[in-house]
C-alpha cells in the first residue's frame, strides 16, 4: 500500500469523523450533566444533615437550659418562645404542653425553626414532671 492509497482510503470518512467527534462530544456532556447532578444532589443532601444537626443542638441547649434552672431549685427564665442567634443563621424556637393520662406528667413540646423561614422546623417532643412546667407555658 502506497501513502497515497492509504490516504484515498480516509479522504471519503471526513464525514464520519465529524460525526463521531459530535457523538463523543454529546457522551462527554450528559456524562458531566450527570456527574454534576450527583455532586448538587449530595450538597444537598449534606446541607439538610447539617441543619438538622443544628436544629438538634439549639434544642438540646434549651432543654439543658431549662432543666439546669429547675434541677437547681428556680423557675425556668426562658418564656414559651424566643429567638437564638447562632451565625449566620438565627433559630425561632418555642414551647408547647399537651397533657398526658397522669396528671403529675406533662408531655413538653419543643419546635425550632429558622428564624428566616428558609429552613424547615423540628419538633422535639419530652415527658417532664408537671412541677417543672412553668405557668405561662402551659396550654
Amino acid at each position: 500500500m502506497t501513502h497515497e492509497t492509504v490516504f484515498h482510503m480516509f479522504k471519503d470518512k471526513k464525514g464520519l469523523l465529524i460525526v463521531e467527534a459530535i457523538l463523543a462530544t454529546v457522551v462527554i456532556a450528559v456524562g458531566l450533566s450527570w456527574t454534576l447532578r450527583s455532586l448538587s444532589n449530595q450538597l444537598k443532601a449534606l446541607r439538610t444533615i447539617d441543619s438538622s444537626s443544628t436544629f438538634i443542638r439549639v434544642a438540646d441547649a434549651i432543654f439543658m437550659e431549662v432543666e439546669s434552672d429547675v434541677r437547681e431549685g428556680r423557675s425556668s427564665r426562658l418564656a414559651a418562645e424566643g429567638v437564638v442567634e447562632d451565625s449566620p443563621i438565627s433559630y425561632r424556637w418555642s414551647f408547647a404542653t399537651q397533657p398526658t393520662a397522669d396528671s403529675d406528667i406533662t408531655q413538653v413540646v419543643l419546635t425550632v425553626s429558622s428564624a428566616q423561614g428558609h429552613l424547615a422546623s423540628r419538633t422535639l417532643r419530652e415527658l417532664w414532671p408537671s412541677s417543672w412546667i412553668p405557668s405561662e407555658w402551659k396550654q
